[in-house]
């Protein structure tokens, strides 16, 4: 995995990308002569003394507080990942699981047909545990759709 730090014109701040999901996991910002370091939120979550300290120690926070999945609606949770953003919604099927990632909302798949799952939480388990996969399915059957990647 790869990381990166860029500087956007008009910011007085660094954001810092994962290079394989183009996907924002903090930013840090200069302070008097050392670095701010805040997680994808702004929350402020260390103050280190060099740029070679920053991605390191956003790796440790995340390590130690991994994002939590959030109820966005009855029918709908979301949790920011390093891969992307990680979504359950519910239809008139069941539970489907995605991944946001380059402006596109990836589903998951089973033997090549949207995955359904019967709870939320299986749904939540299932892109959990694939969060770190691309296109190739595994034992299970399991593989993100790639389509517009």
């Amino acid at each position: 995995m790869s990381y990166q730090h860029l500087l956007f014109p008009g910011r007085d701040y660094f954001t810092i990308v994962h290079v394989e999901s183009n996907c924002e996991v903090g930013y840090v910002r200069p302070r008097d002569a050392k670095y701010r370091v805040q997680n994808d939120y702004g929350d402020d979550v260390v103050l280190v003394n060099s740029i070679d300290e920053v991605i390191p120690a956003l790796l440790d926070y995340y390590e130690e507080h991994p994002p939590r999945w959030e109820c966005d609606s009855p029918t709908g949770y979301t949790r920011l990942s390093q891969f992307g953003l990680l979504m359950v919604e519910q239809d008139q099927s069941g539970w489907l699981a995605y991944r946001y990632r380059n402006e596109c909302y990836c589903p998951l798949l089973r033997d090549g047909e949207p995955a359904i799952f019967t709870t939320s939480v299986a749904a939540q388990q299932a892109a959990d545990a694939h969060v770190r996969d691309d296109s190739e399915a595994h034992a299970e059957g399991f593989s993100w759709d790639r389509e517009g990647w």
